[in-house]
């Protein structure tokens, strides 16, 4: 440990010191570190495997400490809190707040959807609409007037486009949500495909989204609530080069392996709100609460939040102005806000995750934190937050037997045979809708009351 220490602040010295040798420094650093981070992968991929018999889960509860969830890491595929027969799609891990609370398990169990305040989205690119059926319900609970108070829809990336989607279904003719995972589908890259084409893509993507007619529609919605992550580069980072930004950021990958708080440094948290009040609720993430600041989504600047929260940093062409807070350098969302990097504080506002991950232990809080799959996240982020995910046995009835990920538009095979992706997408997508799970079957009474009695047995 102690020679890990010395020879990142010896990049760090050679960072400023020296440009070519910290070039070299780095790529090797990358290559060690990339080869150590693969095992950990693997074995962290081969632990959290899960048969696709398994129902409900339960992974945390006000005994757990931040760092220790290993030991609550579910129920038995064989006990029986879920179907009565057959796999299900999808795992749903209450809340501390609902295990805690047969108040709030009522509740839940007669509102459903309704129940939860704050909506995450994670940037996680095609893969995130492994959950896309959710978009479904809560529209037909928007439409039949269910929802009774105001809702939250917060995230980065692909999570705020398909929430802005979401939005623009209610308000228009047009399904945008389907016609956002079509463009998904349909956007691909070929060898040598520079950031001005894929610009062309996205901007055609962000009108998907919100078509300029449904701007002022999708961002005074009288129930519905934007919360868009963009991060911000620290201004004295903006002007570095290319080679000499990723350097940085590689160090500050393999710091976050020792202080989860250093990223900060780098990073901070802009988040775009719709509406008249700031989701201060939302503030504790990377960096605490003073890392993070709120501007107004408005007209003027949509497309270029848009812009900035899906942007992959040298891969798209950046973003260097916002209107409402100026000049600088911003990236994808994802680099601050991945799957959920928020620590709801208050009862008052419940969260649902609609993560991609078949289990809660791999959520990943920042990009960064994909680098250390063996930690598991704050238990912090549960107290008040729930999660839904797919299982293993809605990746198995995929062609390909896997969900889609970014990755797959640079997969040599598939840029060679473009179809073969398409058909996998297009099928996760179309069962995404048709297998999510009704809120009645999902969030049962007596279901959760047996699932508070098991977490009161896990930590006797």
């Amino acid at each position: 440990m102690g020679g890990l220490v010395t020879m990142g602040l010896l990049g760090s010295w050679l960072l400023v010191q020296n440009q070519m040798v910290s070039l070299i420094f780095g790529s090797l650093v990358a290559l060690v570190g990339g080869a150590v981070v693969y095992s950990h992968m693997m074995a962290a991929a081969a632990v959290e495997e899960k048969s696709g018999k398994a129902s409900f889960s339960l992974s945390v509860n006000s005994a757990s400490s931040d760092a220790d969830l290993d030991g609550l890491d579910g129920l038995d595929d064989d006990d029986d809190y879920g179907a009565a027969s057959g796999p299900l799609f999808y795992h749903f891990y209450p809340s501390m707040q609902i295990l805690d609370s047969a108040d709030d398990r009522d509740k839940l169990a007669a509102a459903g959807l309704d129940y939860f305040k704050v909506f995450f989205g994670p940037a996680s690119g095609p893969r995130g609409f492994a959950t896309c059926g959710f978009e479904r319900e809560l529209c037909a609970l928007a439409r039949e007037g269910k929802l009774s108070n105001e809702k939250w829809l917060a995230g980065a990336s692909t999570g705020a486009l398909r929430f802005v989607a979401l939005i623009t279904s209610l308000v228009s003719e047009a399904d945008a949500s389907d016609q956002l995972k079509e463009h998904f589908c349909e956007m691909t890259y070929r060898i040598g495909d520079t950031p001005a084409i894929l610009r062309g893509m996205m901007e055609a993507c962000y009108r998907i989204c919100l078509p300029p007619s449904h701007i002022d529609a999708v961002l005074n919605h009288p129930t519905l609530r934007l919360a868009i992550f963009v991060a911000q580069v620290n201004p004295r980072y903006a002007d570095y080069p290319e080679w000499r930004f990723k350097c940085l950021a590689a160090w500050y990958a393999a710091r976050h392996v020792f202080d989860t708080t250093k990223v900060a440094e780098m990073l901070s948290r802009v988040c775009f709100y719709s509406g008249d009040e700031a989701p201060e609720f939302l503030a504790d993430g990377l960096g605490g609460k003073e890392s993070v600041r709120f501007v107004k989504l408005t007209r003027d600047n949509i497309y270029e939040v848009l812009h900035a929260t899906t942007c992959v940093p040298y891969v798209q062409e950046h973003c260097t102005h916002i209107t409402g807070v100026g000049t600088g350098l911003f990236f994808d969302g994802a680099l601050t806000d991945f799957s959920m990097n928020t620590h709801l504080t208050s009862p008052s506002h419940p969260g649902l995750l609609l993560s991609d991950s078949l289990t809660r232990l791999s959520l990943r809080p920042t990009v960064f934190d994909s680098y250390t799959p063996w930690r598991a996240p704050p238990a912090a982020l549960f107290t008040h937050a729930s999660v839904v995910c797919p299982t293993q046995a809605f990746v198995d009835r995929l062609p390909d037997r896997k969900l889609p990920h970014i990755r797959d538009w640079f997969n040599p095979s598939y840029i060679a045979f473009p179809e073969s992706r398409k058909r996998n997408w297009r099928e996760c997508f179309r069962r995404a809708v048709e297998d999510w799970p009704a809120s009645e079957a999902l969030l049962d009474a007596e279901v959760l009351d047996r699932l508070h009695d098991v977490g009161e047995r896990v930590v006797a």
